[in-house]
């Protein structure tokens, strides 16, 4: 009987033991849940961000990422039929020069590791890049240039008339060549319109 009895105290001490360490754990989750409420509730945007959330973005911000991100969309042609000599992946950046009131366009060709550096390799180099400004002067002008950097739909009645002409016409490519390790190998620079190309070889060929 006494044994019984014993029996029946434990389990009910265990029993109890077990709810105890639930009811101990809710609470805990439950803290844990109202500080991070709290702590959302008392956040704010720090200055930084609420500088960035007044600025608005201008046609001319979302025209330049727009062309960005067709050349990286279209980054493959880049480097066709030149894999033996480049790295698969340009690098692509697009920004307008308050100061020369130019849209640059900058891409930068990274060379194979194994490529060595000899004129016949440096020539094809220059026939590569050649070749990439005259798709680029192609693919981007095909359209209305402009397209890139207007409404969807509809043409602003304040829009010049020949807003295509002047855009293209303040718009270069820079084609950057490096080597394996960074270093520049050549650079160029192109306008939009025209067939003019400016070398600039910084050493390699």
């Amino acid at each position: 009987m006494n044994e019984d009895m014993f029996q029946e105290n434990l389990q009910c001490k265990n029993t109890a033991g077990s709810r105890t360490g639930v009811l101990i754990a809710a609470l805990g989750v439950l803290a844990c849940m109202s500080l991070l409420l709290v702590a959302s509730l008392a956040a704010e945007p720090s200055p930084a961000v609420e500088y960035l959330m007044r600025e608005p973005v201008s046609m001319l911000d979302w025209g330049l990422a727009q062309i960005e991100e067709d050349l990286f969309r279209n980054r493959g042609v880049l480097t066709r039929h030149a894999e033996d000599l480049f790295e698969p992946e340009p690098s692509i950046r697009v920004a307008y020069t308050w100061e020369e009131n130019r849209i640059q366009i900058f891409l930068k060709l990274t060379m194979q590791a194994m490529v060595k550096k000899s004129p016949q390799r440096m020539a094809a180099v220059r026939k590569h890049v050649e070749f990439v400004i005259a798709y680029l002067r192609g693919g981007l002008t095909m359209y209305p240039y402009d397209a890139f950097l207007r409404h969807k739909g509809f043409r602003s009645k304040e829009s010049p008339q020949n807003l295509d002409e002047d855009l293209v016409d303040i718009t270069d490519i820079h084609i950057t060549v490096c080597d394996h390790q960074q270093n520049i190998l050549s650079r160029c620079r192109a306008p939009l319109s025209g067939k003019e190309i400016v070398w600039s070889n910084m050493g390699g060929s």
